[in-house]
């Protein structure tokens, strides 16, 4: 369960900096493999921390992953 939450928060994220056009597109995969690597990290060393974020994260991934399905929708 914990690689599908850390896979849909690095979706969710991305989506967002897509979207609000902060970086380059080209920037966009490493950005994701970046979260992915910090996410995992927390997940595994820094268990406290991440349950302590764990509401917030959530609400960013929602936020994103809606965005994300309008794209997909789109197109």
């Amino acid at each position: 369960m914990e690689v599908l939450s850390i896979s849909a928060f690095v979706v969710g994220v991305t989506q967002i900096i897509k979207k609000t056009g902060m970086l380059p597109s080209n920037y966009i995969p490493a950005v994701a493999t970046i979260l992915g690597g910090v996410a995992t990290y927390l997940s595994v060393y820094q268990v406290d921390m991440w349950a302590n974020i764990s509401l917030y994260l959530i609400g960013l991934t929602a936020t994103g992953l809606v965005s994300f399905g309008k794209e997909i929708r789109k197109k």
